[in-house]
């Protein structure tokens, strides 16, 4: 199992020490980041134990970080607040740190006492604490309130931002990476370009067939259901969960869905989006953030290509048998790609899931 994996599907448990590498030096872990420049600039311990087996998405994922803790849709201490929501609901001391030092660096502060905020910064504080637990039930009224404070383009910056904190701190729980203390405390946001373009698909020949699917087999006998085994779920048929899909296609949205039109001139020519513009979560996220939207759909780019695997080198001509003992170098550029199997398509699917069944998402 791959480490882009390994990631994903390692549980949430409590451990004393780290579970992943030791964090590297700083100008080695640079040095692996694609497209870094040639002064480095600190890196967080977690992409220091990241950057070698997963330098895309390392970089990938930096990048999405520095955004998300600079965007100027929000002020200072409720990007703050956000982030700090996020982590208390999943008792995630590195996420914790990321929002204290980012409080003390901006505004001066050096906590925050939830239970004494008010007016909108506790409307801040409730729904993005709510979001990070129990999304699904989150209310029409709860982000209607927040409308009436805040307008919808901010809006979607902290429901992106509640995303990336929540994604971000179940790797910090599942890595364990080491808080830093000394030298300033945890890295400012790491802000520079990294070459993060993704590669188009390989051209398709002439004559090229997709590969013949082997016959479908129903294997005999009785298995064990591995499945979710409460009845609420278990007594579900396929027409019931068709109707609720229907009954949610046909609600009124929270937030409005911009036209193509409205959100295309906003794109980069080589944006994510292009690919899928009916995609109507994927136009408010792009309508109302594109930058930081734009920065999500990279970073699971970025995890694809690493969760690849390595193409063995093309032995060169008039190598005799002590030669073609000798490990060769891969002459393709960029980062190496991982040594590991790729990640299973059915894999994949089981894994998407099971944490849609998880948060009870009905997309």
């Amino acid at each position: 199992m791959n480490l882009p994996t390994w990631l994903l599907v390692l549980p949430m448990i409590a451990q004393p020490q780290p579970l992943a590498p030791i964090p590297m030096g700083n100008a080695e872990a640079w040095a692996l980041l694609p497209g870094a420049t040639a002064a480095p600039k600190p890196l967080p311990s977690w992409a220091r134990m990241l950057a070698k087996s997963m330098p895309r998405a390392t970089a990938g994922m930096l990048r999405l970080d520095a955004l998300t803790r600079t965007t100027p849709s929000l002020s200072p201490r409720l990007r703050c607040l956000v982030r700090l929501a996020v982590a208390e609901a999943n008792h995630s001391e590195y996420g914790r740190a990321i929002a204290l030092s980012d409080l003390k660096e901006w505004t001066g502060a050096s906590g925050v006492d939830a239970s004494r905020l008010s007016g909108p910064e506790k409307q801040v504080w409730d729904f993005c604490h709510q979001l990070a637990l129990e999304a699904q039930n989150t209310t029409d009224q709860q982000v209607k309130n927040l409308l009436v404070e805040f307008s919808e383009p901010q809006v979607v910056a902290m429901v992106l931002m509640v995303a990336h904190g929540s994604f971000q701190d179940r790797l910090f729980l599942t890595l364990r990476p080491p808080v830093e203390t000394e030298g300033g405390g945890v890295p400012r946001p790491v802000l520079a370009s990294f070459d993060l373009k993704v590669p188009p698909p390989p051209a398709k020949k002439a004559g090229d067939k997709p590969p013949a699917k082997p016959p479908a087999t129903q294997p005999a006998g009785q298995f064990e259901n591995f499945g979710p085994t409460d009845a609420t779920w278990a007594g579900k048929k396929l027409n019931d969960l068709m109707q609720g899909m229907e009954k949610q296609k046909a609600r009124k949205g929270r937030i409005r869905i911009p036209e193509w039109k409205e959100v295309e001139p906003r794109l980069e020519l080589d944006s994510s989006l292009r690919k899928w513009p009916r995609v109507a979560w994927g136009l408010v996220a792009f309508g109302g953030q594109p930058e930081m939207a734009d920065a999500w759909f990279t970073c699971v780019e970025m995890f694809r290509l690493d969760g690849q695997p390595a193409k063995p080198p093309t032995p060169k001509a008039g190598l005799d048998k002590a030669d073609e003992a000798k490990p060769m170098e891969n002459p393709s550029s960029g980062p190496p790609k991982s040594a590991t199997p790729a990640l299973d398509r059915m894999i994949q699917a089981d894994m998407f899931w099971v944490v849609t069944r998880a948060l009870d998402c009905f997309y």
